[in-house]
């Protein structure tokens, strides 16, 4: 029976050596360049769209980068993006919402 290293039930293999954080962040940092395009945005008619096409962009390409990253199943790549995600939009949120009230 071939077996592999995430056979065990582990999503993530055990085989590999563990990531270091520069490894994660140079990764990162990658699938977040297209952020850049962000300044397309100041024409006002097209600003929604960008921004929608950059964040999925971005999001997938975060996936990629942890997979890579951590040498992880897609599966736990995805949640570990989405999870970050929505961290990241209630803290954002949570900001907005103390600058508009003071």
């Amino acid at each position: 029976m071939r077996t592999s290293p995430t056979s065990s039930g582990h999503a993530c293999s055990r085989a590999r050596r563990r990531a270091t954080w520069s490894e994660l962040a140079r990764t990162l940092g990658y699938a977040n360049a297209p952020r850049a395009l962000l300044v397309i945005g100041v024409i006002a008619p097209i600003a929604g769209v960008v921004a929608l096409i950059v964040g999925i962009w971005v999001l997938v390409a975060t996936i990629v980068a942890i997979r890579a990253a951590l040498d992880c199943a897609t599966g736990r790549a995805i949640a570990t993006a989405v999870i970050g995600w929505l961290v990241q939009a209630i803290v954002i949120g949570l900001l907005w919402g103390l600058a508009i009230a003071s």
